[in-house]
């Protein structure tokens, strides 16, 4: 047993900079992830906008209610992921007490 011990402690050693490496690049594909999430809802939204504003101006009958209805799911699908991304942002935190 007593030779079990110091392989374990220098394992955990030997763990700790690879560990702050992992940590690093955990970190690095969240700032990715959350980049890229609200690149995605900033697209949405102005599809959404873009949308609206033809469904409420020039649209006439039909067109005009169903591009109305595709802007607002557009809308709605651009905060989710938005909340999406700011949620890892705000809970970061709270994962790593």
């Amino acid at each position: 047993m007593a030779a079990g011990s110091p392989s374990l402690g220098r394992g955990a050693h030997a763990d700790s900079p690879h560990r702050e490496d992992q940590m690093a690049a955990n970190e690095a594909n969240r700032a990715a992830t959350r980049r890229r999430r609200q690149l995605w809802a900033g697209v949405l939204a102005l599809v959404g906008l873009v949308l609206l504003i033809i469904g409420v101006t020039v649209a006439d009958g039909v067109a005009a209610w169903v591009e109305v209805v595709v802007a607002i799911l557009l809308l709605v699908t651009s905060y989710a992921v938005q909340h999406l991304a700011r949620r890892e942002t705000v809970y970061r935190r709270d994962e790593q007490r």
